[in-house]
């Protein structure tokens, strides 16, 4: 196979597929131009700010095999997220197909990420008010209160809350959901996951349905992958009754 236009060994934005959108969504990009993302559209997401009012949410599908949902009243900044390019034979939907640095901001609200595989080489981080949370694997929903505690609903997989006041680490385990403050590493509170709210379960869900239903590809001519879109897109229009539901 020919060689691609951009080097393999450099770094490129990555991009996201929206796959859901409702409401009030702002993205604003690193020229501090704001646009209101679109159903279906691909965005270059590194250094840029995505704000969802109250009653709206937003779903990408994202380039390194990550679902990412935003739930209502949210603002997130993507501090960094760029991806080396690969080539044909590494595109699928299980394993990422090259490596990625994914730095999410958490100012307010509540966010859910899922992925299986990323590449070893990969990291995928965000930023809290408690400190650093490192998301190994699995599914995660994590959620900025008003008064800074942070709570976190691990369904699968396993992530470490690297704390900042403390220096200390705490191991975030999957079925927990706990809630973290700035005073200790230690959890304020933790419970099982089915003590978390129905619909943190249903944006968890969100998260890992929309990561699933595109595949990227990436040609020569590209200086980012393109989304091909796995379901039909006139069956992913259909509006559901209720958000975070599914018809497919």
């Amino acid at each position: 196979m020919a060689s691609l236009s951009v080097c393999a060994d450099e770094f490129v934005s990555g991009v996201g597929a929206v796959s859901t959108v409702r409401g009030e969504v702002t993205l604003r990009d690193k020229q501090i131009k704001y646009l209101p993302p679109k159903l279906h559209h691909t965005l270059e997401l590194d250094k840029t700010e995505v704000t969802t009012a109250a009653d709206s949410e937003i779903v990408f599908s994202l380039s390194n095999g990550v679902g990412f949902a935003m739930d209502g009243a949210s603002y997130v900044s993507v501090l960094r997220y760029v991806q080396r390019p690969f080539d044909s034979e590494k595109e699928g939907l299980e394993f990422e197909p090259s490596v990625s640095k994914l730095q999410l901001q958490m100012k307010s609200g509540r966010i859910a990420l899922a992925f299986d595989h990323l590449s070893p080489l990969s990291s995928a981080d965000v930023l809290l008010p408690v400190g650093r949370l490192q998301i190994h694997s699995g599914q995660v929903v994590v959620e900025v209160s008003e008064n800074g505690s942070t709570s976190i609903l691990l369904l699968k997989g396993s992530a470490t809350l690297h704390h900042e006041a403390s220096g200390e680490r705490a191991f975030v385990s999957a079925g927990q959901y706990s809630r973290f403050t700035e005073r200790s590493a230690e959890p304020d509170q933790q419970l099982d996951s089915t003590d978390a709210p129905s619909h943190w379960h249903l944006l968890a869900a969100s998260a890992e349905y929309s990561r699933q239903r595109v595949l990227f590809q990436w040609s020569e001519s590209d200086a980012t992958p393109t989304a091909v879109w796995v379901t039909p897109t006139e069956q992913l229009e259909k509006v559901s009754e209720h958000p975070y539901s599914f018809g497919l």
